[in-house]
């Protein structure tokens, strides 16, 4: 298949008119814009790790979600992260196609995919675009209420998320529980309020900012703050059946989405190895052990 079929191709299932005005969706990184595609590598980001990847799994393309481009180019030198992978892409001939908000808008895209893995029912669009595609982000029911701790068990054993953290729970008050989710990966903080028009018990997204977590907490809404890397990586699976169906060649998902986190707790038992304090009885261990999240990112 020649790189320009593949671009109509995914394009008729998730087309450009469906980007927000911010995105630069599309084919970034070409030597050769009508070279022969035989196998696409999928990543979360566009890298010159991924792109080494690529080469070796014997891959013309790399298909990512987030744009290696985001801002115009003032030069190609080396030394940062997307002037190298734009090096790297071109001496080893491997294409860049992104596709991060049409994926989001699409039908069966990242906030569908991620209900579905949550197992909501009456999965509904949240914002539907003007142009009639899915949109961004989704609500839908659980089949039952939960409470944090039911549904931090369906986001970690069912999403595969291990970082998140919960607001407005008070569950040592309420004993709150939520049954209507809203959900819009990657960082939609400012979106809360679509979350709210839709009756929400709950919002999950990324990349929470203090005064919009403030303003929705205040109107009532529990929120889930996630990772963003991680959020968006558990639906990379939905992207790799998306382009497997559109164009019919072979993909495989590079298996590195997002930076993982490293745990403060993790890191302090090692820290206090060196204590006389024995570490079950180490006050902050006592907070550790009772529910208390620390974690740091490096």
């Amino acid at each position: 298949m020649k790189l320009s079929e593949f671009v109509k191709k995914i394009e008729e299932i998730m087309p450009l008119s469906t980007q927000e005005d911010w995105d630069n969706s599309g084919l970034l990184v070409s030597g050769q814009k009508d070279k022969e595609i035989t196998k696409i590598a999928l990543a979360l980001d566009a890298t010159p790790e991924n792109v080494a990847k690529a080469k070796e799994m014997g891959s013309e393309l790399l298909l990512s979600h987030h744009p290696i481009i985001y801002s115009p180019l003032k030069n190609i030198c080396g030394g940062s992260l997307v002037n190298d992978t734009i090096i790297s892409a071109l001496k080893n001939d491997i294409a860049i196609y992104s596709c991060h908000t049409p994926f989001d808008s699409a039908a069966r895209g990242v906030n569908f995919g991620f209900a579905t893995l949550m197992g909501l029912e009456n999965i509904t669009p949240l914002a539907p675009c003007n142009n009639k595609a899915y949109g961004l982000g989704v609500w839908g029911e659980l089949p039952e209420a939960l409470d944090s701790k039911g549904l931090a068990l369906i986001l970690k054993e069912k999403c595969h998320q291990k970082n998140f953290v919960f607001y407005g729970f008070d569950e040592l008050k309420t004993n709150r529980r939520v049954k209507k989710i809203a959900i819009v990966g990657g960082g939609a903080a400012s979106m809360w309020g679509f979350a709210k028009s839709v009756n929400a018990n709950c919002y999950i997204t990324a990349d929470l900012t203090y005064h919009y977590r403030e303003a929705a907490l205040y109107e009532g809404l529990a929120i889930v703050g996630a990772d963003h890397g991680e959020m968006e990586g558990a639906t990379i699976p939905f992207l790799k059946q998306l382009a497997e169906e559109a164009t019919g060649l072979p993909v495989e998902q590079i298996e590195n989405n997002g930076t993982d986190f490293s745990y403060g707790l993790e890191l302090y038992k090692l820290a206090s190895k060196t204590k006389d304090t024995p570490l079950k009885d180490d006050p902050l261990m006592k907070l550790l052990s009772n529910g208390v999240s620390i974690k740091t990112r490096f």
